[in-house]
């Protein structure tokens, strides 16, 4: 039959046709339309037409990032606050309150922390006290005293990853939802678990098999489809921020959103900075940087002898973000390396100034550094790789001037007769002295 002869034909002419040529088991051909044993189900289809209605709004958790089902992905390097952030977002969803700086709608959250269970208590604990002193959300009626927020140490991790274990790990689940439902009146709406490595739900030899990381994701949708929840996982990234997600790359094509938390570290020393997140896939908004990523240190009480008990906050300034050059992750050019490099030499030394911001007596106080001083350590740094030295004079200049305007990570202004440099969070000045 020819190609003009088969798409002449009618659907169901075709569909008759295809199925007269479909063998039985015992060598005959079978009817049209018929199955090879009474017993066979139908295969389930959900058909939707695309005359039946007018779009309508996506569900959604947070606008924008995490949608109401499916499974998603808060992914990181070492040492870059993922396990902070995923504290932050549960607590966020459980309150209803904005999550680095997008609508939130409020469910149960259950957080399973397989890793860092000895430290939950003190980080939720000072993550319940930054936002009970938050005017602004108390203002909108939002409120963490009565949040549907639990957590539980799954040591034993996922021994069995089956269908059967999904199955009863969801029953177990389904009686947390209800329970929420008659304490909060919300019923649970999204699974945490932290993270896939520590969970067992990917053996260390399987990471890089494309097949075992699909079956993974596979019955991580099982369970959401079976609860009807949002499940995200929390996975390691590799040593660099260009590794991306460790393992096979079959796993970020499972996963509805990727929230990346990155920046450069110091492995020798331990050390972190230009933390910033970004969303590195999205299905249901627009993927690039959302901003810079801060920790403070905050105090939550004292111990037997007297000294403090220590947390960290985790902020996300979206004010200022690039989301003009979505695609440029700021701190990872040449320039911009050098000037960070350049601006935390200064102002981890004694040429720091600790002032108003602006000084003005209102503003708050930050350590800035005088951009007259930040320009020879950028010299320096930078390497242009002319010979010519006027070339390379200019080539320093512009660079100057590109990542001195465009820079994400820090603020400039003038005032009392000098320009000056500084960190864009308050809160992240506290981290200068631990570089």
């Amino acid at each position: 039959m020819s190609t003009e002869q088969s798409f002449a034909q009618s659907p169901e002419e075709r569909l008759k046709q295809a199925g007269a040529r479909v063998k039985k088991p015992n060598g005959g051909a079978s009817e049209a339309g018929q199955s090879h044993g009474s017993s066979a189900p139908e295969i389930p289809l959900n058909l939707h037409w695309a005359d039946e209605r007018a779009p309508s709004a996506r569900e959604y958790l947070v606008k924008d990032m995490f949608p109401a089902r499916g499974v998603c992905c808060l992914a990181g390097q070492s040492g870059m606050a993922k396990s902070f952030a995923a504290i932050d977002l549960a607590l966020s969803i459980a309150g209803g309150m904005p999550f680095a700086g997008r609508k939130v709608r409020r469910a149960g959250v259950f957080y399973l922390a397989a890793e860092g269970a000895g430290d939950m208590h003190h980080r939720i604990e000072a993550a319940r006290r930054a936002r009970s002193r938050a005017a602004d959300l108390q203002a909108e009626g939002f409120s963490v005293d009565e949040s549907p927020f639990c957590w539980a140490d799954f040591g034993s991790g996922f021994t069995e990853l089956s269908a059967g274990f999904v199955h009863r790990f969801a029953n177990r689940l389904a009686s947390v939802s209800e329970e929420m439902q008659r304490r909060y009146g919300v019923r649970l709406g999204v699974v945490i678990i932290d993270t896939m490595a520590a969970a067992g739900l990917v053996p260390p030899d399987k990471e890089n098999d494309a097949g075992a990381m699909a079956r993974v994701v596979s019955l991580l949708n099982l369970l959401s489809r079976r609860l009807s929840v949002l499940v995200i996982v929390v996975h390691h990234y590799g040593k660099s921020a260009d590794s991306g997600l460790r393992g096979s790359s079959a796993l970020r094509a499972g996963f509805d959103t990727v929230l990346a938390f990155t920046g450069i570290r110091d492995e020798t020393t331990g050390s972190t900075r230009s933390r910033q997140c970004a969303l590195t896939k999205c299905r249901y908004g627009r993927e690039g940087p959302i901003g810079s990523v801060h920790l403070e240190v905050v105090e939550i009480g004292t111990d037997e002898d007297g000294d403090p008990i220590t947390s960290c906050l985790i902020h996300i300034s979206t004010d200022g973000q690039a989301g003009s050059k979505v695609g440029r992750r700021p701190g990872t050019g040449k320039g911009a390396s050098a000037l960070y490099d350049a601006v935390y030499e200064v102002l981890n030394g004694r040429s720091a100034v600790e002032q108003h911001v602006h000084g003005r007596p209102d503003g708050r106080m930050v350590r800035t550094a005088a951009l007259n001083l930040v320009r020879p350590e950028f010299e320096k740094r930078y390497a242009t790789g002319e010979a010519d030295d006027i070339k390379r004079r200019q080539a320093v200049h512009r660079a100057w001037r590109r990542v001195t305007k465009g820079t994400v990570e820090f603020c400039t202004g003038t005032w009392a007769g000098k320009e000056w440099i500084w960190l864009r969070s308050a809160d992240a000045d506290r981290e200068v002295g631990q570089k």
